[in-house]
């Protein structure tokens, strides 16, 4: 109940906030501006997006039938946007979607739904580390144009700060990957001697064990495949790195691009941003942050409401496409205002009851 209420009580303030700005610029600015990008550049910015979102699913693909699970393509697909959807309104560090996206699979193929997490873990950890080897490229080419950026000392404080505590959290994740070295489940047991979660914690040690073995062992199989897939996962930021100059090319009718600097600066706070995900769908603080770095590049107000409304539009339909597709695969259901899985979410060794698909 408590959850509910502040799950709903975050998403008023986010779409409080998003009112407030468009308002506070004025709806003609912002439609002049939607009206130079025009229906081309919309679907080209929506094709952008698609292309950063397929990606990866080419290479969950290949991981998954390295491993023998034989799925095909458009499944992988669904699996993935429910994935994406869930982990993007929920927040969770990316995270959240990936038991979700086992559910489905694993039902779907009647094959362990573990195995598919650790393998879908595996496609996740590869996104994340070529979204931080991009945040620190990002970084670096801030550091060398600082003066043109002319960013407050404060914002490089969080920027050093967030890049280096995602290095440290990543670097330990690999180590504990590459040296099978249990990682989670030591942290669980630490805090549980501390006597906090006692019982709940011993209890779901055996099984976080067992995940992290599997984890281990999806990462050290197939090598070559892995580093293909991770080529995808590369390309997939790429992309999301260049996107915003899409839509710039479009404000200006081709005659602007926007200086890799200031594409640098918009991808590499962006991120900082979503670490800050206490929203659903980061709402509101996504929005709010947006501003404050166009601001900051020198963009015009009613251009960047521009921008994040085309923006949070191509989300609502990438998202809401995957929250629909959960729906209808029995995986989530509304309670309140609010979604809820419909299944313990339990990936032991594949001996799960099975629904038919």
């Amino acid at each position: 109940m408590k959850h509910g209420i502040l799950y709903s009580a975050l998403i008023i303030i986010g779409i409080g906030i998003i009112v407030g700005i468009f308002f506070f610029v004025g709806p003609a600015a912002i439609f002049a501006n939607l009206q130079k990008i025009g229906i081309v550049g919309f679907l080209a910015f929506f094709g952008a997006t698609l292309v950063v979102i397929a990606l990866p699913i080419i290479g969950l693909q290949l991981i998954l039938h390295s491993h023998n699970i034989k799925t095909k393509i458009w499944h992988t697909a669904i699996g993935q946007f429910i994935g994406n959807a869930i982990g993007f309104i929920t927040p969770s560090l990316y995270l959240g979607g990936e038991p979700f996206k086992a559910l489905y699979l694993g039902d779907l193929y009647k094959t362990s739904k573990s195995k598919i997490f650790s393998v879908a873990m595996f496609g996740k950890f590869q996104e994340l580390s070529c979204l931080l080897f991009f945040v620190y490229v990002g970084t670096l080419i801030m550091i060398v144009k600082a003066e043109e950026l002319s960013l407050p000392s404060g914002l490089w404080t969080i920027l050093l700060i967030v890049d280096v505590g995602l290095g440290i959290l990543v670097f330990f994740a690999i180590r504990s990957i590459i040296k099978n070295s249990p990682v989670l489940s030591n942290v669980a047991l630490w805090i549980a001697r501390r006597g906090i979660f006692r019982k709940r914690i011993e209890k779901i040690v055996p099984q976080i064990i067992e995940l992290e073995e599997m984890i281990y062992q999806a990462f050290k199989h197939d090598w070559k495949t892995g580093l293909i897939a991770y080529g995808f996962s590369f390309l997939s930021i790429l992309v999301a790195f260049l996107k915003p100059a899409v839509f710039f090319i479009f404000l200006s009718g081709g005659s602007e691009i926007l200086p890799l600097y200031e594409l640098a600066m918009i991808f590499t706070l962006t991120q900082i941003l979503l670490v800050f995900h206490i929203t659903p769908g980061c709402i509101g603080v996504f929005e709010g942050g947006q501003m404050g770095i166009f601001k900051i590049i020198g963009i015009d107000d009613g251009v960047a409401v521009a921008y994040l409304l085309i923006y949070r539009f191509v989300d609502l339909l990438t998202t809401g496409a995957g929250v629909y597709l959960a729906i209808h695969y029995g995986l989530v259901k509304f309670v309140g205002k609010r979604l809820e899985p419909l299944k313990d979410i339990q990936l032991n060794n594949g001996n799960e009851n099975k629904p038919s698909a």
